[in-house]
């Protein structure tokens, strides 16, 4: 489960409420349980995974303003750009908002990306460094992670920052936070491309609440 595992220095911090505060405390008091086991139990988990790029802290700048356009899928807009299944916006399972994007699975491996919808282009600077963030939730154990491309002026792809993969449990938001994306001279805009791997047929992935921030 993503609380036991350590995948390319991956950080996780688990937020409990209700039974799952005392569901916590139990364990570390008895010794019996382990921390995931008691989230797996729980009904009220919000899991908060931090996950950074190899050899960083894989800090959040909580301050700055979101660079998103439209963060929450809430335009009739979807990727033009996915690969091992279907796209679509969904107003069933969200986290906020009316809207979240729903990948559902026609292969093991698949992912989206906004690297041809400008209206989605985050435009940086390489002067500065950037976080990224995502939530998703999913209806069956499969990995997922968070990758920003980095973009020339007309749209072209010149580089990425690539995240590992994750696996998750069914049916809790997790939030994923990419760190340390710094672009390179002549990199004008940055746009997601989340993915995903190990999944079965059917499986279905919600994302919503994107997010980008610049230091």
């Amino acid at each position: 489960m993503p609380s036991t595992m350590n995948v390319h220095k991956l950080k996780v911090r688990l937020v409990l409420t209700g039974f799952g505060k005392g569901c916590a405390r139990r364990a570390r008091m008895l010794g019996m349980l382990s921390a995931a086991l008691c989230v797996a139990a729980a009904t009220a988990v919000t899991a908060v995974q931090t996950i950074a790029v190899p050899g960083t802290a894989g800090l959040h700048n909580k301050t700055a303003p979101n660079l998103v356009p439209d963060p929450c899928f809430g335009s009739a807009v979807t990727p033009a750009e996915h690969w091992g299944g279907t796209v679509a916006r969904s107003s069933a399972v969200t986290r906020s908002g009316g809207w979240a994007l729903v990948q559902t699975a026609s292969s093991s491996r698949g992912g989206w990306d906004l690297d041809s919808n400008p209206g989605w282009y985050v435009p940086v600077r390489p002067a500065r460094t950037y976080t990224a963030a995502i939530w998703v939730r999913t209806t069956a154990v499969v990995r997922v992670a968070l990758n920003v491309d980095l973009l020339r002026a007309d749209g072209t792809p010149s580089g990425s920052t690539d995240g590992p993969a994750v696996p998750l449990v069914p049916d809790v938001w997790v939030r994923l936070v990419l760190s340390r994306i710094r672009p390179a001279v002549g990199d004008v805009y940055a746009s997601m491309r989340p993915s995903f791997s190990g999944a079965a047929n059917g499986t279905a992935m919600y994302w919503d609440s994107m997010d980008f921030t610049g230091s």
